[in-house]
């Protein structure tokens, strides 16, 4: 059969036809879901980027400590070296002296004893953010924001006077204070006033019959001769009770007071190596209230004002309860200005 040029454009068509249907029929390819969709990379900057450090500004925290006066207010010096070490470790930076620092120091506290207006002229500037003063009376005026520790010294000593006489035998008391005064009160009479407000004329029944208490007077804490010298001079009297600042006993004399049956009263705070010598102590909480007002949040009053109150601890002897609310009672009146420990009528 012959094959017409008709015929040729026919199969043509025909077979370009066959093929669109195969590529119509052919299997569809899934598309991929959101979960297969792959996040193009982005292109890393070939320049090297160093992260940039911020500077982080701490806020300075430091204390100055005058020591001038200190003796009086922690005869315990042991005391105050914890109160340092305890700053320490709440971050603050601490400086302790006799002398005054540069006018142009700055510091977030400082801490005073029974300053002289020449101390507080000098500490009035803008680079001491806040004053924490220890003093007997709370009459000071001061232009910068300040707590103030009102503390009388000779409380301590008046205090220790009455328990001697509440806890000795047959009224035989002694004590050995250190030479110094309050408000022109020798330390010794002030002790004295405390037996005196207790038992009037102290006169024992047995002999050696004398007018307790008997004192002796120191010379420094580091003149142990002087201290023994100071005791022998008393002992004859034979005194069962003994209140001696802490600061004055060592090892020799421990040793002696406990041969001899005496009762040590002192002003060691328990947990100090002194308190395993001592049988009762008068204590305070001045260091209590300073770490208070250096920790306190927030912005403080301009003026705070706090008594510091003493308190007497049994360390290796027990006071009956009858006794313990006794001197509770005296401590509250002599603390609310009902007692003076600086002069005792005589009726």
């Amino acid at each position: 059969m012959k094959i017409t040029k008709f015929t040729n454009i026919l199969i043509i068509v025909l077979f370009v036809f066959i093929l669109s249907a195969c590529v119509n029929n052919a299997t569809t390819q899934p598309q991929p879901t959101s979960t297969d969709l792959v996040e193009p990379t982005r292109l890393e900057s070939s320049a090297t980027t160093n992260p940039v450090e911020t500077a982080v500004i701490e806020e300075s925290k430091n204390i100055y400590i005058h020591l001038e006066n200190a003796d009086l207010y922690f005869p315990d010096q042991t005391v105050l070296a914890e109160l340092s070490s305890s700053m320490m470790e709440l971050g603050y930076e601490v400086l302790t002296s006799n002398d005054l620092p540069d006018a142009d120091q700055s510091f977030s506290f400082t801490l005073l004893f029974e300053p002289s207006q020449e101390t507080l002229s000098h500490f009035q500037s803008d680079n001491i953010e806040r004053y924490l003063i220890v003093q007997e009376n709370g009459d000071l005026t001061i232009e910068k924001p300040s707590t103030v520790f009102v503390m009388s010294p000779a409380d301590r000593l008046f205090i220790a006077g009455y328990l001697s006489a509440l806890i000795s035998n047959d009224w035989r008391i002694g004590g050995l204070l250190p030479p110094i005064s309050y408000q022109n009160s020798t330390a010794d009479k002030v002790f004295q006033n405390g037996v005196i407000f207790l038992c009037g004329r102290c006169a024992p029944t047995f002999g050696p019959i004398v007018k307790f208490p008997i004192t002796a007077l120191l010379s420094n804490p580091e003149d142990n001769e002087f201290t023994l010298q100071a005791y022998g001079e008393i002992s004859t009297n034979k005194i069962n009770t003994l209140f001696i600042p802490s600061a004055y006993l060592f090892d020799d004399l421990v040793i002696l007071l406990k041969q001899s049956g005496v009762t040590i009263v002192s002003d060691a705070k328990s947990g100090v190596d002194q308190s395993d010598w001592i049988d009762y102590a008068i204590v305070d909480n001045l260091s209590d209230l300073i770490m208070d007002a250096i920790s306190e949040n927030g912005q403080q009053e301009e003026l705070v004002t706090l008594p510091v109150k003493f308190s007497v601890y049994a360390l290796s002897k027990e006071l009956s309860p009858g006794k313990s609310d006794f001197i509770s009672g005296m401590i509250e009146n002599l603390q609310a200005g009902f007692i003076s420990p600086y002069q005792i009528p005589n009726e």
